[in-house]
């Protein structure tokens, strides 16, 4: 685009640039339209006194003719040279040859022939105005040049031509200008030095040290403050800005702190982008309790589904699809985990799914908690369950054993008894 090049620039240099261009436009306009003004002035001011010039000569020339005094007009025409600006003069007869002239070679020979030497549009000018034979004083700028043309009958049957050259006029009027025009530039320049100087103070200083501030807090120097003095736009962005470094400050203080809880607990924080094999985009440093680091699953060099167990990770693949394609989105799993030693830990899983506006899934968050432990005891509750039982089951079974002795030694009493009584009868 046309302004992108401007737009490269910084403003401390812009700002003085564009008052630069700006002073030498206004100065350029004024100059022009100065010149204009000065052209309009000399071409009235010359006009008049061409006007009051013929008005004089009229009466003196008509006297003289009058009289047949016919040298004593030649001087009086050619008298006229001594007059500002008058560079050519021809006073001609009712035949059109002239009689009088500023230049002798022009004497006596047709008007045609005397202006061969100038320009088509005073020629023309010329011709028609005797032709007309107008009584008027008649006076007329000469189109594309710094030329007045006057033309005034004299009695009897003569006419008077003048050209008046406006160019010295229009040359000391435009030396003025240009003097003028230097002072207005030197004038405009000093101003736009002093702007330039006035913005730097107040305003472009102040936004280096605003940028700067705003780079440090990009660069994580949540403490960096701009601190600018003031109540104008600038001081209140600066503000702003800093309420902002505090709430990120305390923020990013409040980060630390969990980061430290996490760091220092068993639960493991994980972010896996919604991809096949489910790759890290995030892990907290505490994964090295389970012999791995974090560049491992960073650098994409271990996917997490890798280190699922393989008898589990088809359930897992499972139920992970049916939750991302009808929800809900927070659910819990269980599965075995690889450790980096090659044993292999029971993981309770905690996760989210983070959709888009489309519901596409972007991301899948999760925490981990080793429950290898706990399966641990639960097994020997099993095993303990089931040697109990088993103890009661052969417990039972001594108790009906024992329960069988007790009536075999009934029944050898009973007949016993019985022999000893039948001993006594006989």
């Amino acid at each position: 685009m046309t302004w992108q090049p401007l737009l490269a620039l910084p403003a401390r240099l812009l700002a003085p640039l564009l008052l630069l261009l700006l002073a030498l436009l206004l100065s350029g306009t004024h100059y022009w339209l100065e010149l204009s003004r000065i052209g309009k002035v000399v071409e009235t001011q010359m006009t008049q006194s061409l006007r009051e010039r013929l008005g004089v000569e009229q009466t003196r020339l008509e006297t003289r003719l009058g009289r047949g005094e016919r040298a004593v007009v030649r001087r009086l025409v050619s008298g006229l040279a001594l007059h500002e600006g008058v560079s050519d003069a021809w006073l001609v007869d009712g035949e059109g040859r002239v009689v009088a002239a500023l230049a002798r070679q022009e004497l006596e020979r047709p008007l045609a022939e005397a202006l061969a030497g100038q320009t088509p549009p005073l020629r023309q000018a010329a011709l028609a105005a005797v032709r007309e034979k107008n009584a008027a004083i008649q006076i007329v700028p000469i189109a594309g040049e710094p030329v007045l043309f006057g033309h005034l009958s004299i009695r009897p049957n003569h006419h008077l031509l003048m050209r008046v050259d406006q160019t010295r006029s229009l040359a000391a009027g435009v030396h003025e200008a240009q003097g003028e025009l230097w002072r207005e530039v030197a004038t405009i320049m000093l101003l736009a030095a002093l702007m330039a100087a006035l913005l730097h103070t107040l305003w472009f200083r102040r936004v280096t040290e605003l940028t700067a501030t705003v780079a440090a807090l990009g660069a994580g120097q949540l403490d960096a403050r701009a601190r600018l003095k003031g109540r104008d736009e600038l001081a209140e962005i600066g503000a702003a800005i800093d309420r902002m470094a505090g709430e990120l400050q305390r923020h990013h203080g409040r980060l630390q702190q969990l980061s430290t809880l996490i760091e220092h607990s068993p639960v493991v924080a994980i972010i896996w982008r919604s991809a096949p094999g489910w790759p890290v985009s995030f892990v907290s440093e505490n994964i090295r309790q389970w012999g791995y680091g974090r560049d491992e699953l960073l650098s994409g060099r271990l996917n997490y589904a890798d280190l699922i167990h393989p008898d589990d990770l088809p359930r897992i693949e499972a139920d992970v699809a049916a939750h991302v394609a009808a929800g809900p989105d927070e659910y819990r799993q269980e599965y075995r985990l690889r450790h980096a030693d090659g044993h292999w830990l029971w993981i309770a899983d905690r996760t989210w799914l983070t959709r888009d506006a489309s519901g596409a899934v972007t991301q899948i968050e999760g925490v981990l908690l080793d429950v290898s432990e706990q399966h641990r005891l639960e097994e020997t509750q099993r095993q303990q369950g089931e040697s109990l039982r088993q103890q009661n089951v052969e417990l039972e079974r001594f108790n009906r054993a024992m329960v069988g002795r007790e009536l075999e030694m009934i029944r050898l009493k009973e007949q016993v008894a019985e022999l000893a009584r039948q001993a006594r009868q006989s």
